[in-house]
């Protein structure tokens, strides 16, 4: 799908990922407008994009539906839907807390769900539309620490390709990007120190993002899956 004069919303926009991907789109002629959790990130987020921002969480349905209806009166169409909002934590699952599992799995997999269900209905009215959802190349690995992280994105994928499949000969697209380790504020609860050195800057998966929308692929891996499984399972058996 061509990106000029196309109208996208972009969860989780006023930073990382979200930000650059906004940035791309707008330097290609869509319209966009964002979602953030955080009044503040969201005002300057604003201001540097001169696109429209809204205070929401994609774990409230009811939030939701007011971006959505929002955008609508003032555009008259949504083209392209970018789930990029989530939370991460790691540490054992054991010692994980109920509200970091529920934050976790309401943000990156329901919220995905529930955004795409409030966009559906006017994608299949206008018998076209692109949804991108990004993921994690963890989505592909065993690694311990991370379950519950591991969870919403293996869930995540399985949603995009059934999705997917359901909207075949509907000129809707479906698509998954996983980014490996990216620095963003993502991260900014992880127990683990040095990792910085191993992160890659937040336009590349962003790149892929547009790359998605524009051509409707089924899945991009920032990584190859292979070497990945392979670095799994070496970071595994160095803990036995």
């Amino acid at each position: 799908m061509e990106i000029d004069g196309k109208v996208a919303i972009v969860t989780g926009g006023s930073s990382g990922i979200g930000l650059e991907t906004i940035k791309l789109l707008k330097k290609e002629g869509a319209t966009v407008y964002f979602t953030g959790r955080n009044i503040e990130k969201v005002n300057k987020a604003e201001k540097e994009l001169r696109c429209r921002g809204f205070v929401s969480d994609v774990r409230n349905s009811k939030e939701i539906k007011r971006v959505v209806d929002e955008v609508l009166k003032r555009q008259g169409r949504i083209d392209t839907l970018i789930n990029n909002a989530g939370v991460y934590y790691d540490g054992q699952f054991a010692e994980e807390t109920e509200a970091q599992t529920r934050e976790m799995l309401e943000t990156n997999l329901l919220g995905a769900m529930n955004f795409t269900k409030a966009v559906l209905p006017q994608m299949l009215k206008q018998e076209k539309g692109s949804i991108v959802n990004v993921g994690s190349i963890v989505s592909y690995g065993k690694n311990p620490g991370i379950a519950t992280y591991s969870a919403t994105k293996y869930g995540l994928r399985g949603f995009t390709y059934a999705l997917r499949n359901e909207l075949k000969g509907k000129n809707i697209s479906v698509s998954l990007v996983n980014p490996v380790g990216t620095k963003t504020d993502l991260f900014r609860h992880s127990k683990k120190r040095g990792r910085g050195l191993l992160l890659q800057q937040a336009v590349v998966p962003a790149k892929a993002v547009l790359h998605a929308i524009k051509t409707g692929k089924a899945e991009i891996n920032l990584a190859p899956v292979r070497a990945y499984e392979l670095l799994s399972l070496l970071r595994r058996l160095a803990k036995r």
